[in-house]
């Protein structure tokens, strides 16, 4: 009998990851005069992961995969008066948030794993965030804007490079990015900016250009051992610049984008889309 082994090893970072989610939330709001909120929240949940660590791995290898139970209180505070849930052009939002989460991993490493034996540890740490987005008044059909965000998590590093990556908050400015696994763009601390621009040819067209950067407190780095560390301090600054034309139809933005973000493995992306890009909020993040 004949047997064929199928390799990929195209990119330093797994292509097979999935990513599960599974939690429930709790949360009661106060309203802060027309357009603001104070809310108090509780999550409880678990996530599972199922992964290889490399790319050189075959149909007969088996999966590595990470359980994480968890439960987080949090408060924040948000104004929010955007004209739009998407691809807004008028307004401002301001958020920011405070919460503790406290998970409990567990680990039990595939074939393509240094590790052999199963693993299980607490994590528990504060995390802060604060976000602000402004669109400036319209001088004919232009409008400028601006992004910031700035993100603190204390969060140790789990068993592995691919696990504290999981953990680990994004910068998700771009509606495709919530689509993407960039790990590029994730990190327990980084500071992000960026700029907006917005050419309306109509009231449901609009051309954007934006590009933003992000500079990581510490750069996650995956050592031999496929353990996570940090890199020096601010040695990295990443950036993305993206151009898009949108349609505001009845049944929601159809939109046509054609992004660059640096550093990544595949730095250019085409994408169309129909409708909302929604999402659940990250369990973690």
């Amino acid at each position: 009998m004949n047997t064929t082994n199928a390799y990929f090893f195209d990119y330093k970072t797994p292509v097979y990851l999935v990513h599960h989610e599974n939690f429930g939330d709790f949360r009661l709001g106060f309203p802060i005069r027309y357009t603001g909120k104070f809310e108090i929240g509780f999550d409880l949940g678990r996530n599972r992961d199922n992964y290889y660590q490399t790319n050189t791995f075959t149909t007969k290898d088996t999966l590595d995969k990470t359980l994480i139970q968890f439960y987080s209180p949090s408060i924040s505070i948000e104004f929010n008066n955007l004209n739009r849930k998407q691809y807004a052009n008028k307004g401002e939002r301001f958020f920011t948030q405070l919460r503790f989460i406290s998970s409990e991993e567990e680990h039990t490493p595939g074939s393509t794993s240094i590790e052999k034996t199963w693993f299980e540890q607490s994590h528990n740490y504060p995390v802060a965030s604060v976000t602000y987005e402004k669109y400036f008044r319209r001088k004919g059909p232009y409008t400028g804007g601006f992004l910031v965000e700035a993100m603190i998590s204390f969060e140790d590093f789990y068993r592995n490079y691919i696990s504290t990556l999981l953990a680990s908050p994004s910068f998700a400015p771009l509606p495709e990015m919530t689509t993407l696994f960039q790990p590029t763009f994730r990190n327990p601390v980084y500071a992000a900016a960026g700029q907006r621009n917005v050419i309306s040819f109509s009231k449901n067209l609009d051309f954007r250009l934006e590009g933003y950067i992000m500079a990581p407190y510490r750069e996650l780095l995956q050592d031999q051992y496929l353990k996570a560390f940090y890199g020096p301090v601010f040695s990295k600054f990443y950036y993305m610049v993206s151009g898009s034309l949108i349609y505001q139809s009845p049944i929601g933005p159809l939109s046509i984008s054609y992004s660059y973000y640096n550093h990544e493995q595949k730095p250019f992306s085409f994408f169309l889309n129909l409708g909302y890009i929604l999402f659940n909020r990250e369990s973690l993040h």
